[in-house]
C-alpha cells in the first residue's frame, strides 16, 4: 500500500485543497479523493492522482469559459448584395 501525500493547503490550478475526501463505498473505495475549492466558489471532491498530475486544475469552470469564448461571438450580418437584405 502506497503511502498517502497530505495535499491539504495547497494549489493545483484554480483548485486549493481543503481535506482528503472520505468514500467508503463503491468504486471510488480504494482511491484518495481531496475535496477542493475552486476560485469560483464551487467544491468538489477531485481524485489525488488527477490533481498530481495536472489532469484537472479546475471545477469545471475554466471548459465553460472557453466554451463561451469560442462559440457565443458576436452575430455575423448576411448581405445580400443584389437585392441588399440583411439576414
Amino acid at each position: 500500500m502506497t503511502k498517502i501525500i497530505d495535499l491539504t493547503g495547497k494549489r493545483f490550478g484554480r483548485l486549493t485543497v481543503i481535506r482528503r475526501a472520505l468514500y467508503t463505498e463503491g468504486v471510488r473505495k480504494n482511491k484518495t479523493y481531496w475535496l477542493c475549492q475552486c476560485n469560483c466558489g464551487r467544491t468538489a471532491a477531485i481524485l489525488g492522482k488527477n490533481l498530481k498530475q495536472g489532469t484537472t486544475t479546475s471545477c469545471g469552470c475554466y471548459r465553460s469559459e472557453l466554451f463561451i469564448k469560442r462559440f457565443h461571438r458576436k452575430p455575423v450580418l448576411i448581405v445580400n448584395f443584389k437585392t441588399g437584405e440583411v439576414r
